[in-house]
């Protein structure tokens, strides 16, 4: 994602109220914010990538069945 696609996102989660859900200590000015939130954002990228934490998803079909 680029650095634009991030602001944007921030934005949005900025205008949605679920900036300071997820980030509580942010600010909600982009300028202070930008590489703290750009951290944050390749880390938890990185995070659900990751072979091992992919094992925690379940499958549609996995999904389906627990709720029956």
């Amino acid at each position: 994602m680029s650095k634009q696609e991030i602001k944007n996102l921030y934005n949005t989660m900025l205008n949605s109220g679920d900036l300071f859900e997820v980030y509580p200590g942010l600010s909600g000015d982009w300028k202070l914010d930008k590489d703290k939130f750009i951290e944050q954002y390749n880390l938890n990228q990185e995070f659900i990538l990751d072979d091992d934490f992919s094992d925690l998803f379940l499958s549609k079909e996995e999904d389906d069945y627990l709720e029956d």
